[in-house]
């Protein structure tokens, strides 16, 4: 692997897994069954369809190219300007349709496939929306493994595929045939790892996954993120729970229980139903200030 080191590259997992970290759900959970079969179907739908218009499309590119080529032949012999025009309207009619046709999305609908799915697929749905993005943005490590055990980081433009129509399959299939019919090109040829340093879900970011962040550079990071959005909102209430995470992740702490964390920062002001709540990522105003901002932006 290019650039990480040993430590690193154990962090790395199979997409699926990956995936299922990212939802914080059990790494045993498919794809399949977090966003539900209909949904899965549908993206494995519209991909082929991509790929059939694609082909549809070379074949369109190739006839255009044909009648302009005859008009040109035409307008070479000693015939009248209008016979030479005959062949050359359709043609370039036909290559300008075809551009447009191509510059279209066939990827199934975000809304029409959340109007089928449960409360819990819904979520999953954008999460793997979100997933895609940011491994194309390069939030995440991402590396393929060749048959022979070797590995490529892969960066940059390697990494645009996850955004492009079809990219779910990166995640939905372990098969490399089904990338094929993704549109953009390269894809990658091995066994997709993917390290997702520590991100969460936009819709599975609570107080609970802040206290158990293990990097705590991240962890920094994000708070300090958090508190200039509490901030600039004037949101006083998020404030003082970010500031109860950062009591619970003192270095003391570690290897107490959650009792013995709430005698101790009980005396300091706080209700022992707050730091039951935010303990257990369940603290409404805190979930409802997280939902006003832009977490996909979040480090």
């Amino acid at each position: 692997m290019a650039s990480a080191t040993q430590g690193d590259y154990l962090k790395y997992e199979r997409a699926a897994v990956a995936f299922a970290r990212f939802c914080h759900r059990p790494p045993a959970d498919t794809p399949e069954v977090l966003i539900g079969t209909k949904a899965q179907a549908a993206w494995f739908d519209a991909a082929r369809s991509s790929a059939t218009s694609a082909r549809k499309r070379v074949g369109l590119y190739v006839l255009s190219a044909f009648l302009v080529a005859l008009s040109l032949w035409i307008a070479l012999r000693p015939f009248p300007a209008i016979v030479a025009m005959l062949p050359a309207l359709p043609g370039g009619w036909l290559i300008g349709s075809t551009m447009r046709r191509g510059s279209r999305t066939d990827e199934p609908r975000l809304e029409s496939l959340i109007e089928e799915a449960t409360p819990e697929e819904r979520d999953r749905i954008l999460n793997l929306e979100e997933f895609c993005n940011r491994a194309a943005s390069g939030k995440f490590g991402v590396v393929e493994r060749f048959p022979d055990g070797s590995t490529r980081e892969l960066i940059d433009e390697r990494l645009k595929c996850f955004a492009a129509d079809g990219g779910k399959l990166l995640i939905l299939s372990v098969n490399p045939a089904d990338w094929l019919l993704i549109r953009r090109r390269p894809v990658p040829r091995g066994e997709i790892l993917i390290h997702i340093r520590g991100s969460v879900a936009s819709t599975e970011l609570t107080s609970k996954t802040l206290i158990d962040l293990d990097d705590a550079e991240r962890f920094e990071a994000q708070l300090q993120w958090l508190l200039g959005h509490a901030n600039r909102n004037r949101h006083d209430a998020a404030g003082t729970v970010l500031a109860l995470i950062v009591a619970f992740r003192r270095p003391e702490f570690a290897g107490k229980t959650f009792e013995t964390k709430k005698e101790i920062i009980g005396k300091e002001g706080y209700s022992w139903s707050m730091m039951e709540k935010v303990h257990s990522g369940n603290y409404p105003s805190f979930q409802r200030f997280l939902r006003t901002l832009p977490l996909n932006e979040i480090p």
